[in-house]
């Protein structure tokens, strides 16, 4: 999306009428290397990341550094990112495997061999953590990672789904009551520890075919953002169903 970054703030009342909320706006003129940005990310810290496509991005409120090729990135399209609970920032940028930036650092497997258990290389990245801490990530025509500390595996589709693997592309990986999911654009999948997929829910075929642009997780509930529209689910014994859209 194309945009200049807002940062809302509420002015304090000073009289007793409801007041319009102030915006501050943030350009290229401002330090932004790109009006283009793809996505966005808060840490631990407060620090917002912005991932455009000249670089990844840090603002802390004052001042934005952008980190590049030039500073360890792979490529300077960065396409998505997640900020796990081990202070790294985990990034997917264009047609390269994930790598994270920790402490002012770019890490890639040149630099942490643990990310060489990752044989991931195409696609845009998703992630998700569940919790006990482990970072799960799949995107475009892969399998899935694992992040377990400071260990990494990678399971391809047959070791995920047997002989007969039955997705294209995985487009979302979250996690709820404990359990990991992940979701193409018609199915649900439960994810074990090992990295094996069941399917869990199929989206009714009278709702076409669906892509799930983002998902938010409250309790034992899901609110899936999808192009044909939000559609609320709940997660009860070991079954996932729609009770609104």
């Amino acid at each position: 999306m194309r945009l200049a970054l807002a940062i809302l703030w509420l002015a304090m009342p000073i009289v007793a009428i409801a007041q319009e909320p102030a915006y501050l706006h943030y350009g290229v003129s401002d330090g932004l290397p790109s009006s283009l940005v793809y996505c966005i990310e808060q840490d631990s810290m407060g620090v917002m990341w912005l991932g455009t496509d000249k670089g990844l991005v840090r603002f802390d409120g004052s001042r934005f550094r952008t980190f590049s090729i030039k500073d360890g990135l792979p490529d300077n399209e960065v396409l998505n990112m997640y900020s796990d609970s081990y202070g790294r920032l985990w990034l997917s940028c264009f047609r390269n495997k994930p790598c994270y930036e920790k402490h002012g650092e770019i890490f890639t497997e040149a630099d942490d061999p643990m990310l060489k258990g990752l044989d991931m290389n195409a696609g845009t990245f998703v992630f998700g953590e569940d919790n006990s801490g482990t970072l799960w990530m799949t995107g475009g025509v892969t399998g899935l990672g694992k992040v377990s500390g400071n260990e990494a595996s990678y399971f391809d589709k047959q070791h995920m789904f047997g002989s007969k693997p039955i997705f294209n592309t995985l487009n979302s990986i979250w996690s709820l009551n404990n359990r990991v999911f992940a979701s193409s654009n018609s199915k649900i999948f439960r994810i074990s520890n090992r990295g094996t997929a069941t399917p869990i829910f199929d989206f009714p075929l009278e709702m076409g075919l669906l892509d799930v642009v983002s998902i938010g997780v409250s309790g034992n509930r899901l609110l899936c953002s999808m192009k044909e529209g939000l559609y609320l689910m709940e997660y009860v014994g070991d079954e996932l169903r729609i009770i609104a859209q």
